[in-house]
């Protein structure tokens, strides 16, 4: 039980509760109703139970026994046209015999020793009262006498059959009215549950939506409830982290600053020595020495990179750039590197794609891409480059598609963290170092252009990386605006 809930959403939690409580409230209704009800009825019945014992212990006072024909009849008259079904009297002498009874008087009547005037009794299936009166005797001489022998048990009594009867009606009028709702409940607690969390989803989803690298805030609703105060409370958390990544990338910024002066010496100084001195064991590691210095400088070039990539604090000038063109003049390199390879560069199609963006940011891209694909795709394998430009959403999409090593589906949704090097189908021997930055300096530039960044990759079948950004608005308004100013790396970096 324990799993179904949490497996369960929050949502569907939420309407299962609904559900229940309109369930138990309904059984819990039903039977307040039909308590009610049934107290009512037999409240009533035993009324009019009570005025019928009245009315005819008052006419009984009236008449001497043995009574006559007429008044029998008339007595049996009024008991059959009664409204209170089966209503029946008896009349008992002290020894249980009855003196008279009404054909309405069941085979088995009820019996009972406790004579309590004025309260109803229930016995089996009847309620009925019963009291002792004195009737009068008719005498010869027409003197009325009380005599101890005429004192007799007066029983008026009547079938519960009414109040079942009428109980059980109401047991199907109640069942019919409460199956719809026990049937509706689930619906009706659905759309209650998703108008309930209709504010935290919407919460939700503005929270979904904004990038920890801009400066937009969760709007609050200014209600005052819950939903505001975690809106707050998540805008706290928002200011706390950025500040917290501001600081970290002005440090590594600082770091990698400090760390680029020296690292050049050390390599001019690694060179000049390497230079002077002969084959051997020492030039060996000198040698090795000096690639750890490329490594690191690019590296350090990296960092600056990204460090201005999302810094809004550096600014340069911001361009229309004609991407076709920039992709044909940064391929002319790569087609060199791939021809060393024996790997062939095609392009497919280049549409003429113009975009706003920084031609530093945007050469890095597509050189990072080139060499990505060019890296991972082994001897004989292919690459093709296409640029399509779509004008019904105003936007132009960069295609790389190789035919490499791929990327398994556990490291595919890993592609684009810091420092993170997929190691599936490949042979450390014969891949070239990395950083594990290049795809994410690629997302950060592609994202703070309002572009996006898509990976599709099968293991052993290669991989298709599209960049696609908005087209720039070419008119004279835009033509004479004055730049707009963006971040710009300290020095161009090589990718990787």
């Amino acid at each position: 039980m324990k799993r179904f809930w949490q497996r369960l959403t929050l949502r569907h939690r939420t309407a299962l509760i609904i559900t229940v409580f309109i369930w138990i409230t309904g059984v819990l209704v039903g039977w307040i109703c039909r308590s009610s009800f049934q107290n009512l009825l037999i409240r009533q019945s035993d009324i009019e139970l009570t005025d019928d014992f009245k009315d005819f212990r008052r006419i009984l006072l009236q008449e001497a026994v043995p009574f006559s024909v007429r008044k029998t009849e008339n007595w049996n008259r009024r008991v059959a046209i009664h409204p209170l079904h089966r209503l029946f009297i008896r009349i008992l002498d002290p020894k249980g015999v009855p003196i008279w009874e009404s054909i309405t008087s069941p085979p088995n009547p009820p019996s009972s020793s406790i004579v309590d005037p004025q309260t109803v009794q229930v016995r089996e299936e009847y309620r009925f009262i019963q009291e002792r009166v004195v009737l009068k005797m008719d005498q010869t001489d027409d003197e009325l006498i009380e005599d101890p022998e005429s004192v007799a048990l007066l029983q008026v009594g009547c079938s519960d059959y009414l109040v079942k009867t009428t109980i059980s009606k109401f047991d199907g009028w109640l069942l019919s009215a409460l199956q719809p709702m026990f049937l509706g409940a689930p619906i009706l607690a659905m759309l209650l549950a998703s108008w309930l969390l209709r504010p935290l989803m919407r919460l939700t989803e503005t929270t979904r939506g904004i990038a920890i690298e801009s400066e937009r805030l969760i709007a609050r609703s200014e209600n005052g409830d819950e939903i505001d105060g975690l809106a707050e409370t998540l805008n706290a958390l928002l200011v706390k982290v950025r500040s917290q990544l501001r600081e970290n990338e002005d440090w590594i910024a600082n770091s990698a600053h400090q760390l680029r002066s020296p690292l050049t010496a050390i390599i001019s100084n690694v060179e000049v020595v390497a230079g002077r001195i002969p084959d051997g064991k020492s030039s060996e590691m000198l040698r090795r020495v000096l690639s750890e210095c490329e490594y690191l400088k690019r590296l350090v070039n990296q960092l600056l990179l990204l460090s201005d990539a999302k810094s809004d604090r550096q600014q340069m000038v911001r361009n229309q750039v004609d991407w076709e063109e920039l992709i044909s003049k940064s391929s002319d390199f790569y087609e060199v590197l791939a021809s060393a390879g024996d790997l062939q560069i095609g392009f497919s199609r280049l549409d003429h794609c113009t975009v706003y963006a920084n031609p530093e940011h945007l050469r890095f891209v597509i050189h990072n891409l080139l060499d990505n694909a060019i890296k991972y795709t082994p001897a004989g394998g292919s690459i093709d480059i296409s640029l399509l430009r779509d004008d019904a959403v105003k936007r132009c999409t960069l295609c790389v598609r190789d035919t490499g090593i791929g990327i398994s589906s556990e490291d595919l949704p890993k592609i684009g963290r810091r420092f993170f090097r997929s190691n599936s189908g490949r042979d450390p021997s014969q891949t070239p170092r990395g950083t594990g930055l290049g795809l994410h300096i690629v997302q950060s530039i592609v994202e703070r252009m309002g572009g996006k960044l898509e990976i599709e990759s099968q293991l052993g079948q290669g991989t298709e990386v599209r960049v696609s950004l908005p087209l720039a608005v070419r008119d004279q308004a835009t033509a004479d605006a004055p730049p707009v100013r963006d971040s710009l790396s300290p020095e161009p970096a090589s990718p990787s």
